[in-house]
């Protein structure tokens, strides 16, 4: 009875995480320099993974996504040792702005594989 109240309230937390925004280089496209607001961009982006007071008045928002995949392969006990491999991508878009104004934008995304048979 237990087991399943908490499998259910876990459940219905899940549902109540908002997810991250995707950031891929061509987001940062439909905002311009010298004329986006902050504000204009939490509306599209939502909130930031980081905000920080750069100086006074010029504030960074940064936005990240991280993402790893296994190769299923390697779950499987005896066969996993054979078929092992992993993929990990990082994207980050920052904003830049000075007394409110968007003055610069940076994109930056890595990926790493690591094993013989690892995801594409």
């Amino acid at each position: 009875m237990y087991k399943s109240l908490t499998a259910i309230m876990c459940i219905m937390l899940l549902g109540c995480t908002t997810p991250p925004a995707h950031v891929e280089r061509n987001v940062g496209d439909q905002f311009q320099e010298g004329k986006t607001t902050c504000d204009e961009v939490r509306s599209v982006m939502g909130k930031p993974t980081s905000e920080t007071d750069i100086a006074k008045n010029t504030t960074q928002l940064c936005y990240a996504n991280y993402e790893t995949k296994v190769n299923p392969a390697a779950m499987i006990p005896l066969v996993g040792l054979f078929f092992t491999g992993a993929k990990a991508e990082s994207r980050v878009l920052c904003f830049t702005f000075e007394n409110n104004v968007l003055t610069d934008k940076k994109y930056a995304s890595h990926t790493a594989r690591a094993g013989l048979n690892a995801p594409e």
